[in-house]
């Protein structure tokens, strides 16, 4: 079983002009896995840019002075959105990693980003019964 501590959803800035920000759920697994669960309902047409930050600032951090690399641990970013980001898909759920673009070989599993799109679940008149529908479900009736 892994149990999950919530933690502070505050990003301080490296320096003082530099960019804070605050996360809807920040949590870390036994493991040390750390998991960022944003909700965004408009789109503010940056949210390529605010995943990729937000997740880049969660992995850096985990480096203090005197702390080797190889201690830093996979991160992973969930975005529930309600709007369409991927137009021309009618997926709700995408899930992204680096791969090599010829072989899809996985260069790293410590950069996962989920992607679930809930108003492309409204839409369906019978959605198929499987636990991450059940745990949207809770997104559709807010």
């Amino acid at each position: 079983m892994t149990h999950v501590k919530l933690l502070d959803k505050e990003l301080i800035p490296e320096y003082l002009l530099g960019k804070a920000a605050r996360l809807d759920i920040l949590a870390k697994t036994t493991g040390g896995i750390l998991i960022n669960i944003e909700v965004q309902i408009v789109d503010e047409y940056d949210i390529e840019q605010r995943i990729l930050y937000y997740w880049a600032r969660l992995y850096s951090e985990q480096l203090n002075k005197g702390k080797k690399h190889r201690e830093l641990k996979k991160t992973i970013s969930i975005v529930v959105m309600d709007f369409d980001w991927f137009k021309d898909d009618d997926r709700y759920y995408r899930s992204f990693q680096i791969r090599d673009t010829q072989t899809n070989e996985l260069f790293s599993d410590l950069l996962e980003i989920h992607i679930l799109e809930v108003k492309k679940l409204k839409e369906i008149t019978m959605p198929p019964k499987d636990k991450l529908i059940d745990w949207l479900g809770w997104f559709i009736f807010l």
